[in-house]
């Protein structure tokens, strides 16, 4: 122990000695209140003892994430044609009450929301494809490939790489189920991960890059594409200790109690709670303080966002309404918008919380999911892709059925155990 912090700890147990020597505070020591918060005390240092510890999951659990995962980037994906309305048009022909004029329902989308998706969210059914949509001249990363006349050389090459503008192309669409779907299996599978991993992750920048550049940015996807980006990185890392078990050749031993599928799903995770620490540092930081301050004037965003969702499907029934709901009651009560406000940007900077233990994660992902719903209801801000992902990597319903399993399996053989037990008579 460093000799500053050894002085520390005596010079604290010498003024704790002298706080106790005193009477009232021997009084104080020995009553009621104080034995009861000693010993709850005790309990949560119990609790606390090992805090965002990698946790060991079981296999049943890493396959269903993949799985679920796997299909959550099959939705992302933009392969357009039969991968893009098969699950549409089977359930049409299932549950045709659920459809007016060719499209679902908005009471039949909404049907188990909340707590859970909208049916056409859950549906496992691929993006459009890019070349559906006419492009106009792409920008940012979009559009460093030299011009047609530049000289060639290194630096050209590279720019080329970032010429993402054939994922407009129709050939290439054609292309790309073949490319997709084979790194997809194997990712639900285990097997091949430093192969499929790049080509998701090439696939989901590429082609949320060039959608982005025409000018609607949405970063509905940054979330999914950064947990590639993560689990990429730990499949490489790893190959580097063992590459049988990146490549899935090999069951993963524990090292230091920790496995390579353990650490996969983690840093899943920390990237899911880093996407939101971030999103919440972030406001206080630009606005230099005034986020909170000034967070009643949402009520203009809201309004904004109206008129945007209405200008992209003409659609004057749910939107383009006067006066738009909610925006002036936040206007008008400034205070109570801004304690509402206050308590999201909390909720996202305290989001590495969920990284506690398997009950935080589920406590938070929980407020995560009622966040996103509040969101969608206020403001029309739709964010399926990271419920998803709170979804799979945080709530991981498979484990909580199998816990509860478990305690009513012990509960049961410890209840036929004591009925087993003959109690003898008094003499």
């Amino acid at each position: 122990m460093p000799s500053f912090l050894k002085n520390l700890a005596d010079r604290l147990t010498t003024l704790w000695d002298k706080v106790t020597a005193y009477p009232t505070t021997k009084k104080i020591d020995s009553s009621p209140a104080a034995h009861f918060l000693r010993r709850w005390f005790g309990k949560f240092r119990r609790f606390v003892r090992v805090p965002f510890n990698t946790p060991h999951f079981m296999g049943f659990e890493i396959v269903w994430m993949r799985i679920l995962f796997a299909i959550a980037v099959f939705q992302t994906m933009p392969l357009g044609g039969t991968w893009a309305n098969w699950a549409y048009l089977e359930l049409r022909e299932a549950k045709a009450h659920w459809f007016e004029n060719g499209r679902i329902t908005e009471e039949a989308d909404l049907a188990f929301r909340p707590p859970f998706l909208p049916v056409m969210e859950m549906l496992p059914i691929s993006d459009g494809a890019m070349s559906d949509t006419k492009l106009k001249q792409p920008n940012g990363f979009a559009n460093l490939a030299p011009a047609g006349d530049a000289k060639p050389g290194f630096f050209t090459s590279i720019r080329k790489i970032f010429d993402f503008t054939y994922f407009s192309d129709p050939d290439f669409v054609k292309m790309l189920p073949w490319l997709v779907m084979p790194a997809l299996l194997l990712y639900a599978s285990g097997v091949g991960l430093p192969i499929a991993l790049p080509i998701l992750v090439w696939v989901s920048i590429g082609s949320r890059t060039l959608f982005n550049s025409q000018g609607a940015t949405h970063h509905g996807f940054q979330m999914l594409t950064m947990v590639l980006v993560a689990q990429m990185c730990v499949v490489f890392w790893h190959c580097k200790k063992d590459w049988h078990e990146a490549f899935g050749f090999r069951k993963a031993r524990a090292r230091n109690g920790i496995t390579f599928w353990d650490q996969f799903i983690r840093y899943a995770q920390i990237m899911i709670v880093a996407c939101y620490v971030i999103a919440g540092v972030i406001k206080p930081i630009k606005s230099d303080g005034e986020w909170f301050a000034n967070s009643h004037m949402i009520g203009i965003q809201l309004v904004k966002t109206d008129r945007q969702n209405y200008y992209n499907d003409l659609d004057d029934v749910n939107f383009n309404r006067e006066p738009v709901p909610y925006a002036k009651d936040m206007m008008e009560h400034a205070n109570v918008s801004r304690i509402f406000m206050a308590m999201g940007v909390l909720l996202e900077i305290f989001a590495f919380v969920a990284l506690f233990s398997r009950s935080m994660g589920l406590v938070m992902g929980f407020l995560f999911i009622s966040f996103h719903y509040f969101n969608e209801f206020l403001m029309k801000l739709y964010f399926y892709n990271n419920e998803k992902l709170v979804w799979i990597f945080l709530i991981n319903i498979p484990f909580w059925i199998w816990w509860i399993w478990q305690k009513l399996r012990r509960k049961r053989a410890s209840d036929m155990l004591l009925a087993e037990v003959e109690v003898e008579p008094v003499a």
